[in-house]
């Protein structure tokens, strides 16, 4: 099964949207939690789905 955010998120100790953060490289994100994030996707072997991104502002159907 793949690995989500979710998966992410909890073995690192943060939100969802803080995986998502710094996913999309939001620079507002703190270096340690930064590094928390990666440190976590990087053991889990998260990879992000493309096919999930929608652009900004468009609804969901």
């Amino acid at each position: 099964m793949a690995v989500s955010m979710h998966d992410v998120a909890r073995v690192a100790g943060v939100s969802q949207r803080t995986v998502s953060n710094v996913v999309n490289n939001y620079e507002f994100v703190r270096p340690e939690t930064r590094q928390r994030v990666l440190d976590a996707m990087a053991r889990l072997g998260y990879v992000p789905n493309p096919a999930s991104w929608r652009p900004s502002g468009t609804a969901v159907r």
